[in-house]
C-alpha cells in the first residue's frame, strides 16, 4: 500500500469513484477523507450518465468530507484553480486511456503517450516539496557498506525512505495499467525520465524530470469494491475487481519522483 498516514492525495482520471471510496472504507488504507481530493475528466452530468452508480459514490465521499471535482484535465491540473493552491504527496492516475477507440496500434500508443506526458509535466507543479526519496535510500545504502550481512539485510528492507513521514520527502506520482501488450508499449519509465516534448501540449522551457522510486504489481483485492471501469463507460461489474481479476494481477503500478533540475541522469 503506497500511503502513509497524513499523506495529502489527488485522484486523476476516476471514473465511477470507486477507488476513492476503496481508500475510505478500507481500515488497511491509511488515507484521511479531509486529505482526499477525487477528480474526473467529465461533467458530472456526463460522468453519472457513464456511470449510474457515480451519483451515490459521489455523495458518500463528500459526506464523509472528501473533496471531489469534475470536469478536471489530467494533462491540465496546473490550471485547476483549486487544485494548484494545494501540493500533494500521492498523485494516483490508475490505468489512464484516451479512451479514443482508434484501432490503429502505433496510433493509440501515441496518443496515450501524450496523455502521459502532459499528466506528468501538468503534475510537477502539485507535488510536495522535500528530500529525494531516491537519494535517500542510495544514502542509506552506502552507509550500510560498513555493517555487518544482517544488519545491512534489514535496512536495505526498509529502503530507507519507509521511516519518512508526509511532508518531509517529496511528492510521488503513481501510475497504474496492465501489465500487457499494448500498454507495455507505452513505456512509462522513458516517458517520466526522458519525456520527449509532444504535441499538443509543449512547454516553454525543459520538461519536468522524474526518477522512479519503485514498481510493484497492483492488488486489486487491497481495494475493496473498486471496480476498474473503461473510458467510455459500460456495464456494471459483476463484482468488484472482477475485470482485474481477470487480469490475474498483471497489472503493474510506477511510482516516481521529481529529479532536481541539475540531476542529468
Amino acid at each position: 500500500i503506497p500511503f502513509k498516514p497524513g499523506c495529502r492525495v489527488l485522484l486523476v482520471g476516476e471514473g465511477n469513484f470507486s477507488f476513492a471510496r476503496s481508500l475510505l472504507i478500507s481500515e488497511s488504507i491509511p488515507v484521511s477523507p479531509g486529505l482526499l481530493v477525487a477528480t474526473c475528466y467529465d461533467s458530472e452530468e456526463v460522468c453519472c450518465s457513464k456511470y449510474p452508480e457515480a451519483k451515490g459514490t459521489v455523495l458518500q465521499l463528500r459526506t464523509l468530507g472528501a473533496t471531489v471535482h469534475f470536469g478536471v484535465d489530467a494533462t491540465r491540473l496546473d490550471k485547476h484553480k483549486e487544485l494548484k493552491k494545494h501540493t500533494f504527496d500521492n498523485i494516483v492516475f490508475n490505468f489512464p486511456h484516451v479512451g479514443a477507440g482508434i484501432k490503429d496500434q502505433d496510433r493509440n500508443i501515441h496518443v496515450n503517450q501524450q496523455l502521459i506526458l502532459g499528466f506528468l509535466q501538468s503534475s510537477a507543479g502539485l507535488l510536495a516539496k522535500g528530500l529525494d526519496p531516491t537519494q535517500l535510500r542510495k544514502q542509506r545504502r552506502d552507509e550500510d557498506k560498513s555493517e555487518d550481512e544482517d544488519e545491512e539485510a534489514s535496512d536495505i528492507a526498509s529502503d530507507g525512505e519507509e521511516s519518512q513521514q508526509p511532508g518531509s520527502v517529496r511528492g510521488s506520482i503513481l501510475i497504474t495499467l496492465r501489465d500487457a501488450i499494448p500498454y507495455t508499449l507505452w513505456d512509462i519509465p522513458r516517458l517520466a525520465k526522458s519525456p520527449p516534448i509532444l504535441k499538443p501540449y509543449p512547454v516553454a522551457h525543459s520538461p519536468h524530470r522524474y526518477s522512479l522510486l519503485r514498481s510493484f504489481a497492483f492488488r486489486p483485492e487491497v481495494y475493496p469494491e473498486y471496480e476498474h471501469r473503461r473510458t467510455l463507460g459500460g456495464a456494471t461489474s459483476l463484482e468488484p475487481n472482477e475485470d482485474l481479476k481477470k487480469a490475474n494481477g498483471a497489472c503493474r503500478t510506477w511510482e516516481f519522483v521529481l529529479r532536481d533540475p541539475e540531476a542529468s541522469t
